[in-house]
């Protein structure tokens, strides 16, 4: 049994593999963008819910042992970035601009 195709019909198939390939190379070249860094974003407040400008923050890489220090800017706020996968640790410190009385002690 011979088949013979319209020439509509073949045209229509050719087209519709060229965009289905087209299509299949354009999500694949975005899944080739993707980066293995990250950031971590935060806010410092104080115990009174008051944002803490200036504050030294410190993260940490746990698994290479690498220190980022950066300090926040005038609304609390610190962007550490770029960072590789992996386990952090993020601590904060600011110097008391005035004396607390913590006393007494036994």
């Amino acid at each position: 049994m011979i088949v013979h195709f319209c020439r509509r019909q073949t045209r229509s198939v050719v087209l519709s593999s060229i965009a289905i390939s087209l299509v299949y190379l354009t999500l694949t070249s975005l899944l080739w963008a993707q980066k293995d860094a990250g950031a971590i974003v935060g806010l410092v407040r104080d115990s009174s819910g008051a944002v803490v400008p200036g504050a030294k923050v410190t993260v940490t890489d746990v698994d290479r042992g690498i220190d980022l220090t950066l300090s926040t800017d005038d609304a609390g706020e610190y962007v550490a970035s770029p960072l590789k996968i992996g386990r952090y640790r993020v601590t904060v410190e600011k110097q008391a601009s005035r004396k607390l009385w913590l006393g007494p002690f036994q």
